[in-house]
């Protein structure tokens, strides 16, 4: 699944990357707001996929891949395309955590050279990654230990739960920016 996203995604970080001094950041965690959004509400009324994954044409698994990489390049948003998509096909946790673990290593490997090569990294923001390092390790450990005490069925509904919160903070910090 990382293959058939990546192609996409490097498309839309190149097009992040063109767009990134003059795109409206908030229009774009606005859109992808919605999107997670609608991604939710679709599942509160058909409910989870069942059975095998479906196939998802590859035009759209290629769109999704770019809409995170450029929303993720521009805004920090590029979670909900992917995420609605490893939903959308029914995976188990492991490969869904798996899946997005690979999918956003691989983006942020080439978003940080990216980065680097416009100036946008520097001694001050390097030192506070320094800082919140340590978090990582903990996220890691806690998601371990988690990962195998919640049901499939409850892992879901938090990731579901999670990507309503997502959408609604991004629509938290997007509307009043574009509508003053």
């Amino acid at each position: 699944m990382v293959v058939l996203m990546l192609p996409g995604a490097f498309l839309g970080l190149g097009l992040g990357a063109v767009g990134f001094t003059w795109m409206d950041a908030d229009l774009i965690r606005f859109a992808v707001g919605l999107m997670a959004l609608l991604l939710v509400a679709n599942f509160a009324l058909k409910g989870a996929p069942a059975g095998l994954p479906r196939q998802t044409p590859a035009p759209v698994v290629f769109s999704l891949g770019a809409m995170s990489g450029f929303a993720s390049f521009i805004a920090h948003a590029g979670g909900p395309p992917v995420k609605g998509y490893l939903l959308s096909q029914g995976f188990d946790k492991s490969q869904f955590v798996g899946t997005n673990t690979m999918f956003f290593f691989a983006l942020n490997a080439i978003k940080t050279v990216a980065y680097a090569g416009m100036g946008q990294l520097s001694l001050a923001s390097l030192q506070v990654s320094a800082v919140i390092a340590p978090m990582l390790i903990v996220g890691v450990l806690l998601g371990t230990a988690l990962h195998g005490r919640i049901d499939q069925r409850r892992f879901t509904t938090l990731v579901y739960g999670f990507l309503c919160l997502t959408g609604a903070k991004l629509l938290w910090d997007s509307v009043p920016q574009l509508f003053a």
